[in-house]
């Protein structure tokens, strides 16, 4: 039944305030510049209610890791210039 199936797009912002159906379009690749940003997301679609929104909170460091510190446990992804996909 894929012929049956909603196509939603993803819209974001980078600014903390909640997406609307105006916001940025998911395209490919988030650009960050160096410090921290808050990217919000949102599902909306024709005959779809927009989904939740889902938020990240992304620090990007001119130096790295090495000279980053926090008293929370963090995470650290490199993907070593490939692209993460759900499979």
């Amino acid at each position: 039944m894929a012929g049956n199936s909603p196509v939603a797009e993803i819209r974001y912002t980078l600014d903390g305030s909640a997406p609307t159906a105006g916001s940025i379009l998911y395209t490919g690749p988030i650009v960050l510049s160096v410090g921290s940003t808050t990217v919000r997301a949102r599902g909306f679609g024709p005959k779809l209610l927009p989904s939740d929104t889902v938020f990240a909170k992304l620090h990007h460091s001119r130096h790295g890791p090495r000279l980053f510190s926090s008293n929370l446990p963090l995470v650290i992804i490199d993907t070593f210039g490939n692209t993460i996909s759900r499979e």
